[in-house]
């Protein structure tokens, strides 16, 4: 920590100390998602030898964060049908139900493919 002093002459006068910059929010949410991406395969793999329940439980965040977004865009379609427009709205929950329908489905097709 460093010490500033001034004078009363300049303290009556109404110098102030300039304040350092500190970090903005940007830098600080960049930071903490390079560290999370960074521990993620130290987490998800901490379980050597048993890689089949390791992906699943790996697959069921991933599927749980997409639910959330999933969810998220409907609200948006929602608000913006309320908003006046319904051509991206419709847009916009469609593409939502489509897309959610093949990624819930996603090992299903999988299989299926691998069947053929």
């Amino acid at each position: 920590m460093k010490t500033q002093s001034m004078s009363i002459r300049e303290f009556m006068n109404g110098k102030s100390f300039k304040e350092e910059p500190k970090g903005n929010v940007k830098e600080f949410v960049r930071n903490g998602t390079t560290i999370g991406l960074v521990l993620v395969p130290k987490v998800a793999f901490a379980q050597a030898g048993k890689a089949d329940e390791t992906f699943l439980d790996v697959w069921s965040v991933i599927m749980n964060g997409v639910d959330w977004l999933c969810a998220g865009i409907l609200v948006f379609g929602g608000a913006s049908w309320m908003m006046g427009h319904r051509g991206k709205a419709i847009e916009l929950i469609l593409g939502c139900c489509c897309g959610y329908l093949i990624r819930r489905h996603a090992l299903e097709i999988r299989d299926f493919l691998k069947g053929l």
